[in-house]
């Protein structure tokens, strides 16, 4: 138990893997009828992506291993707001109702204290704090209509919700 606290699993070739499907992959070639028969499996292979970061993360795991699932679904749905296409518009149409991203980041951010909860909503890079990247995808996913991302409100909720909140940076 110890060993699952102090080991950090980065989660980032999960991110990669999901944007290569939406925008490299054979499932992008073709015409758009062509993707869209894609697109079902496209959906599942992102799926699976977000599925591997819930079965890796415990309660117990460490900060580190938390922050990188967060950090990794929230670069997933990024990659799903703005894939393009017919395969990237169909992919998005399957998260109208698709929860699993939404649910285990809430989850991972449940399973946090109170004071990691706001050092992860607080750590800032070049692009703004976590918090502010989870802001801007609820926008995004309220504008694609996507119900499926409702749950990240509840992130947001408790990355933000607490007083004397500084900013970290990440090294």
């Amino acid at each position: 138990m110890r060993m699952v606290r102090e080991r950090v699993v980065d989660f980032n070739e999960y991110a990669v893997t999901a944007w290569h499907v939406l925008n490299t992959s054979e499932y992008t070639e073709g015409s758009g009828s062509k993707q869209y028969e894609a697109s079902f499996e496209a959906r599942s292979d992102v799926i699976d992506c977000i599925n591997s970061i819930g079965e890796e993360t415990k309660a117990e795991s460490s900060f580190g291993t938390k922050l990188s699932a967060l950090e990794t679904l929230l670069k997933i749905a990024k990659t799903i707001l703005i894939a393009g296409d017919t395969l990237g518009r169909e992919v998005r149409l399957e998260f109208q109702h698709e929860s699993c991203l939404a649910d285990i980041m809430v989850y991972v951010a449940q399973s946090m204290t109170p004071e990691e909860q706001r050092r992860a909503g607080a750590i800032t890079d070049e692009k703004g704090s976590l918090a502010m990247k989870v802001h801007w995808v609820c926008d995004q996913a309220e504008g694609h209509c996507l119900s499926g991302f409702d749950g990240l409100r509840d992130v947001l909720a408790l990355l933000t919700d607490a007083p004397d909140r500084g900013q970290e940076t990440r090294p």
